[in-house]
């Protein structure tokens, strides 16, 4: 089951570059947890396996691990809109994977 946590992008995230339409993983990885602080009342870890292609309707998967807590969520991205050189994104969360 996914819930949906975050709408990110109100702040938008750069592309990587200028003729770049990718925002780099490490910035991904980033606002994702910053996203999900609230959620898990710390920071987690997230890992993401590549840059985010910034074209709406394009999907990743990161894993995500919170602090105190020996569980492991996916964290289900999609890119909603591309306004001139911010992508804005949608996370769902996985429950605890097994």
């Amino acid at each position: 089951m996914r819930t949906r946590v975050a709408m990110v992008g109100l702040a938008g995230l750069l592309l990587a570059g200028c003729s770049s339409n990718a925002v780099e993983q490490i910035e991904v990885e980033e606002q994702t947890a910053y996203s999900l602080t609230q959620l898990f009342g710390q920071t987690p870890e997230v890992l993401c396996p590549a840059d985010l292609e910034a074209e709406v309707g394009t999907e990743m998967i990161c894993a995500v691990y919170p602090v105190d807590e020996d569980a492991e969520y996916e964290a289900y991205l999609t890119v909603t809109a591309v306004e001139g050189d911010i992508a804005h994104f949608d996370i769902e969360l996985s429950d605890p994977l097994d």
